[in-house]
């Protein structure tokens, strides 16, 4: 009998490279794209099981800043390595915000607002140090991000907090 890898329907890109699991290696993708070959904005339209969220979850890995240590062995043998410039320029050198809404719904609007509040708060996490920190945001911007991040923001103003989130790492 053969011994078989297994390979994951969805998930994370590092939970499948971590497990040794079979990987379609689409890291192509990433030198297409920073290289200007994907124009204009993403949408990632596919039946479902067609790797989009592992596709999402191997550009967030591949990019994000807090990824550093883990990153160099997650890629390595795979088609990205291939060009050491974009590796240099652009492997863990961005803040990414992570944000799942597949399981954000309710009969009332209010649910859902609690639930993208939610979401919203569990983005921000990573990011807490690096804000309260900040020598370059003022105390005005850094006390909206905790007023967010404690739930404090009226859930009418839901949308601009991950926008404000947005700047704020930019600025950062």
């Amino acid at each position: 009998m053969s011994r078989l890898k297994t390979y994951a329907t969805a998930g994370q890109f590092s939970e499948i490279r971590e497990a040794n699991n079979y990987f379609v290696d689409k890291t192509e993708f990433l030198a297409e794209l920073f290289r200007g070959g994907v124009k204009g904005k993403l949408l990632f339209t596919r039946p479902r099981r067609f790797g989009k969220s592992v596709m999402l979850s191997m550009v967030g890995d591949f990019l994000d800043i807090s990824m550093k240590d883990k990153s160099p062995a997650l890629f390595r043998d795979l088609k990205i390595m291939d060009h050491p410039d974009l590796v240099s320029r652009h492997m863990n050198q961005y803040p990414v915000i992570r944000m799942s809404w597949k399981d954000i719904y309710g009969e009332r609007i209010s649910e859902v607002q609690e639930g993208l509040a939610d979401q919203l708060i569990s983005a921000m996490l990573p990011y807490r140090q690096v804000i309260a920190s900040s020598q370059l945001l003022t105390e005005k911007e850094k006390a909206l991000f905790w007023k967010i991040f404690y739930g404090e923001l009226e859930h009418d103003k839901l949308p601009y907090g991950l926008g404000y989130l947005v700047r704020l790492l930019y600025f950062h």
